[in-house]
């Protein structure tokens, strides 16, 4: 038997809210978030000011990534984004929020230049650049998604991409 069992929840936090350590690791941790969040929200602005000057106004991608709405206005903006240089998460954001319909055509090409040119980058960037093309690659960009997945070193990002190329044959070119 446990220590806690037959205990109630309120019985435990109280337990817990007691404990000088405890306490001071929470602390720790909520100041740590914290700073994650200020952290993103400086990085994040420039994109943030440039859809704003677009008429979308967000406090962050996660927006976009979590709406089941379209938003093609917004596409231009992202694709400029991704051309550039940012921390990880936002440059995640940026190819997650791209990982649309929308973005099917012009910024597939764009994204596929992207990925041709991350050969040192992270490679939670490349899958999430992999997994976009599940969703915007068409017809026309397999053969050179099969040159990339034979090259790829990593295998999860391999995977993905052989994924994309069995959903890309099943669209026409953009």
């Amino acid at each position: 038997m446990s220590k806690d069992e037959g205990r109630t929840l309120a019985e435990i936090m109280a337990d817990l809210h007691a404990d000088p350590e405890w306490v001071a690791r929470e602390e720790q941790r909520e100041r740590e978030q914290q700073k994650l969040a200020e952290e993103y929200d400086r990085d994040v602005a420039p994109v943030v000011a440039d859809l704003a000057k677009r008429g979308i106004h967000v406090r962050s991608l996660g927006e976009f990534i979590n709406t089941s709405e379209s938003y093609p206005d917004a596409i231009p903006v992202l694709l400029e984004h991704l051309q550039r240089d940012y921390p990880l998460r936002i440059r995640e954001s940026i190819i997650r929020s791209l990982t649309v319909r929308e973005a099917r055509g012009e910024g597939a090409r764009i994204m596929l230049a992207e990925f041709r040119n991350s050969g040192n980058e992270h490679h939670r960037i490349r899958w999430a650049m992999a997994n976009a093309f599940d969703v915007i690659a068409d017809a026309e960009m397999i053969p050179e998604l099969e040159e990339l997945a034979a090259r790829e070193r990593d295998d999860s990002v391999a995977r993905m991409l052989e994924m994309a190329i069995k959903s890309a044959k099943k669209r026409k070119p953009a």
